[in-house]
């Protein structure tokens, strides 16, 4: 585990259980890979996108229960990774959610918010 900021070893989290039920819950920390950080939010906001998930669900969603909602955040990075050399702990951040797999026709051409293997995690997505 790379070097940080004291934290918690709880987080409050809102989960999706059903569709129109978001529960506020205490979730285990998550813990940061070696190309990873651990953010504290401080911030975060609720989209039209988190409002069809909540309402209607989406292509490849989380199982109820497990869905953590809240993409669109700020905040104090409290741990990073080992391999992390662009930031630190203490920075404060603002996150870019999309991440596309980098090799398919729509990530190459920089529309990575568009990947073609969106939900596949054999893909790096």
């Amino acid at each position: 585990m790379g070097k940080g900021m004291d934290c918690p070893e709880t987080m409050k989290a809102a989960v999706l259980f059903g569709f129109n039920d978001v529960r506020v819950v205490e979730r285990p920390r998550p813990v940061p890979g070696p190309d990873e950080i651990l953010i504290r939010v401080e911030s975060c906001g609720v989209c039209a996108g988190d409002l069809k998930m909540i309402s209607r669900g989406m292509l490849k969603q989380p199982p109820f229960g497990e869905f953590i909602l809240g993409h669109e955040y700020a905040g104090t990075v409290v741990q990073v990774g080992g391999a992390i050399d662009e930031f630190a702990a203490g920075d404060r951040v603002a996150v870019e959610v999309h991440k596309g797999c980098g090799r398919c026709r729509n990530c190459l051409l920089g529309k990575y918010t568009a990947c073609l293997n969106y939900g596949d995690l054999a893909r790096g997505r």
